[in-house]
C-alpha cells in the first residue's frame, strides 16, 4: 500500500563531525564568507540534517554555485542539501532571535557574531507566532505523505521532530492537561522511531501509525491553542467569522483552508476527504486567518506573493490583531524580507531563513 524510501543512515556523530570539518575546509578561503554557523542540533544521527547558515558580505563576488555545497563530498552534501543551507547578511543574522526566540546557533568558522536579545514579553509572542506559522504546515506535510502513499522515511521523521516542537510549545504555554498523557505518548513514539529505527519491529508500520496519530493530535492541539488565545487575549481582539471558506496555497497544490469551525474531528475528516495524491489540504479554524492575512498585506516581495496565494482574499488590514502581536509578526516578516532582498540582490535563488514558501527568484 505504501512505498517507503530513504531509510535512516547507519552513522554516528563522527560522520557529522567529518562533514563539519570538510565544510570549514572548503569555505575557509572564500573571501565572501564572514562566518559559518550551524543551527539546531544533531539529536538523531542518521536522521538529523546539518542545518548550516552562511553569513556573507553584503555584496558578494562568488557565483551562487559555490554556495550550494555541490562541490564537497557526496556524504557531506547529503547532510546539508540546498534546502538546509541558509544564506544571509550579518544584519540578517544578528536579528535571528526576532524570527524565533528558541533558535540555537553554534559557530563553526569565522567571525563571532552576537545575536540581539529579545525581552520576555516578545519571547512569548514569538512562541505564539511560531505555533501558527508551523503547526498547520507540519500537519499539511504529514497529510501529504499519507495521501501520496510515498513515504520518504527520513523526511517524515524530520517533519515529526519539528511537529513535536510545536506541541511542546503549546504544552508549555497552556500548562495543558494532556501533556502527561496523549501528547507525551506520541512524542515518545516519535523519539523512539528517530533514535531506534533499526532495533524496532516493523518500524515502517509503526511510522504510519505515528503519522496518523500525530495528525489527529495536531488538530486537537489547534483547538486547545485557539481556546488559550481567546482566554488570554494576546492574539486577536475578536473572533470574526468568514462569509466564505478561504484557501491559502502554501506551496504547490498544498493548501491551508480556513473554515468557521474549530471542531478538530470535523476539520480533520474534511481535510482527509479532500486530500489526494495531487492535492493536499489542512483545514483549520478561521480564527487563525488574521495572522496570515496580516502577513499578506505588508510591503515587499514575500507579502506580495502570499497575497496572490489567498483566495478569496478578505482583508482586515491588521485591525483584528492585538497591537503587540501584530508588531512582532510584522517585524518577523520584515527581517525575512530583508533576507529575501539580500538573496535577490546577489542573484541567489534559495537559502531564505523563514517564509521560503513565498520566495520567488
Amino acid at each position: 500500500m505504501y512505498k517507503f524510501t530513504f531509510e535512516p543512515k547507519k552513522v554516528s556523530e563522527e560522520y557529522y563531525q567529518k562533514a563539519r570539518k570538510e565544510i570549514i575546509q572548503y569555505y575557509s578561503e572564500n573571501i565572501d564568507i564572514l562566518s559559518i554557523y550551524e543551527y539546531g542540533s544533531v539529536s538523531s544521527p542518521g536522521v538529523s540534517d546539518l542545518d548550516i547558515i552562511l553569513v556573507l558580505n553584503d555584496k558578494i563576488k562568488t557565483q551562487e554555485t559555490n554556495f550550494d555545497f555541490s562541490k564537497i563530498s557526496k556524504k557531506a552534501h547529503n547532510l546539508v542539501a540546498d534546502g538546509n543551507v541558509m544564506k544571509m547578511s550579518k544584519e540578517n543574522f544578528i536579528n535571528l532571535n526576532f524570527l524565533d526566540n528558541k533558535i540555537n546557533v553554534k559557530k563553526l568558522y569565522g567571525k563571532d557574531l552576537l545575536l540581539k536579545h529579545t525581552v520576555e514579553e516578545d519571547k512569548e509572542i514569538l512562541d505564539l507566532i511560531s505555533v501558527i506559522d508551523w503547526l498547520p504546515e507540519r500537519i499539511l506535510r504529514l497529510t501529504s505523505a499519507i495521501s501520496s502513499k510515498n513515504i520518504n522515511i527520513t523526511m517524515v521523521l524530520c517533519v515529526l521532530h519539528s511537529f513535536s516542537y510545536s506541541i511542546k510549545r503549546i504544552d508549555d504555554l497552556t500548562c495543558n492537561d494532556l501533556k502527561s498523557s496523549k501528547s507525551q505518548s506520541i512524542l515518545e513514539k516519535i523519539k523512539m522511531l528517530r533514535n531506534n529505527w533499526y532495533s524496532i519491529d516493523n518500524p515502517s508500520n509503526k511510522l504510519i501509525d505515528c503519522i496518523k496519530e500525530s495528525i489527529t493530535l495536531g488538530y486537537s492541539y489547534l483547538v486547545i491553542f485557539e481556546d488559550y488565545l481567546k482566554n488570554t487575549k494576546k492574539y486577536c481582539k475578536s473572533n470574526k467569522t468568514l462569509d466564505k471558506e478561504i484557501n491559502l496555497e502554501l506551496y504547490d497544490n498544498h493548501f491551508i483552508r480556513f473554515v468557521n469551525s474549530n471542531n478538530s474531528v470535523k476539520n480533520e475528516s474534511i481535510a482527509r476527504d479532500m486530500s489526494r495524491e495531487d492535492k493536499t489540504f489542512v483545514v483549520i479554524s478561521s480564527y487563525f486567518y488574521p495572522h496570515f492575512e496580516c502577513l499578506a498585506n505588508q510591503e515587499g516581495t514575500l507579502s506580495s506573493v502570499m497575497n496572490k496565494k489567498i483566495s478569496p482574499l478578505i482583508e482586515f488590514k491588521g485591525e483584528l490583531l492585538i497591537s503587540k502581536y501584530e508588531h512582532s509578526l510584522r517585524k518577523k516578516l520584515a527581517i525575512a524580507e530583508s533576507n529575501a532582498q539580500f538573496l535577490l540582490k546577489n542573484n541567489i535563488k534559495n537559502g531564505l531563513i523563514r517564509y521560503g514558501f513565498h520566495f520567488k527568484y
